[in-house]
């Protein structure tokens, strides 16, 4: 079992961009970072009742009801956000409440006038959008600015009226769909301060139900606490520290000394992937705290294990104006972590729990 071991480190050193770095020099004091609040977001909204809108739509939501048997919820998130090109914009991200850092639906939701009445239109992504935006509906002034209204394809539009302290409304006409068996979909929605109503309802060849209807609707409340996000700043770096906490994990974080294993996948603010131990079937293992990038080693530290966080880097806490073939000079850096197993310094020897560990996150044989 310790093949895992062995060949994650010698991976490792033998060229993945998270590789301990023998050539760093040794650290320089430098000025404290300090906690930083959220940077405001600019939007362009058609009007005022829009912003109203946009504002009860924003924040975190989960469904009142689980899903399957294993008690799981799901959890949308909502930010507004710049796109280029569109104005009254915002972004949602879905997830399962057992897997937020992998969300299955990613779109954007536009406020728009048409003929004077307002509507809600949800607009689909063309190509992958997963690594370059998960979590940024957590760290909206992240949007990248390179998502522009060529990136998006319109699905289907909301007529919004007031109704009670909110707005509710359905879609004009019914639109196609290709899902589990019906040729067309019509929804609607129920917006108000504290609770997000949803209903979809696909239609068969013949006009009949086959999926959705009121059975189906969903009931959204607002939610705390699920996700965690810290923002550091610091006066030599030129844009915040991140760090998206997703699952907390269990235990201690580790000591110096000890050894960690975690998996990780690095990607540029594009969505391009320039390195991932999971796509070397073991994790990356090191004694800590390692010769490693300065923000690889912020925002691993406090780590536990089970922990999962995502990680946005500053070039000064990455590579800084040094390049290679997959990472330019001066690149954002961004990292989902998952701590596998912590083995302490003081623990040593063969540890069946760790290598259990360390092969189930290999996808074990």
């Amino acid at each position: 079992m310790n093949r895992f071991l062995t060949a994650a480190a010698v991976l490792a050193l033998a060229g993945g961009v998270v590789a301990q770095d023998e050539t760093a020099p040794e650290p320089t004091p430098m000025p404290e970072a300090t906690v930083a609040a959220a940077p405001s977001v600019d939007v362009t909204w058609p009007d005022e009742e829009s912003h109203t809108i946009a504002d009860m739509l924003t924040g975190l939501w989960e469904s009142a009801t689980p899903i399957d048997d294993t008690g799981a919820t799901i959890v949308m998130s909502v930010a507004q956000v710049d796109v280029n090109g569109v104005e009254g914009t915002l972004y949602a991200e879905v997830s399962r409440s057992d897997d937020l850092a992998n969300p299955f639906r990613q779109i954007i939701m536009r406020l728009y006038r048409f003929n004077g009445d307002l509507r809600l239109r949800t607009l689909e992504f063309r190509g992958e959008t997963g690594p370059m935006l998960a979590g940024m509906a957590h760290i909206p002034e992240r949007f990248p600015q390179t998502v522009t209204v060529d990136d998006l394809i319109a699905t289907l539009d909301i007529e919004l009226t007031p109704d009670g302290n909110g707005y509710s409304g359905t879609t004009p006409y019914a639109y196609p769909t290709r899902t589990a068996g019906a040729v067309q979909m019509t929804s609607s929605i129920t917006i108000t301060p504290d609770r997000i109503i949803t209903e979809d309802t696909g239609f068969g060849t013949n006009g009949e139900v086959v999926w959705g209807g009121p059975d189906g609707a969903v009931t959204f409340e607002r939610a705390e606490g699920m996700v965690e996000v810290t923002r550091l700043e610091r006066e030599d770096w030129s844009h915040q520290y991140i760090q998206i906490n997703y699952i907390e994990g269990e235990g201690d974080p580790p000591r110096d000394g000890d050894f960690l294993a975690l998996h990780y996948s690095g990607y540029l603010t594009d969505g391009s992937k320039f390195d991932s131990s999971r796509d070397r079937g073991a994790p990356f293992r090191y004694r800590v705290p390692g010769r490693l990038i300065e923000g690889w080693l912020m925002g691993t530290e406090d780590i536990r294990q089970g922990g999962v966080r995502r990680l946005v880097l500053p070039p000064e806490l990455g590579y800084g104006d040094r390049a290679n073939p997959s990472i330019p000079a001066n690149s954002t850096l961004m990292f989902d972590v998952e701590a596998i197993f912590i083995e302490r310094a003081d623990e040593p020897g063969e540890n069946p729990a760790e290598a259990e560990a360390i092969e189930d996150a290999a996808g074990g044989e």
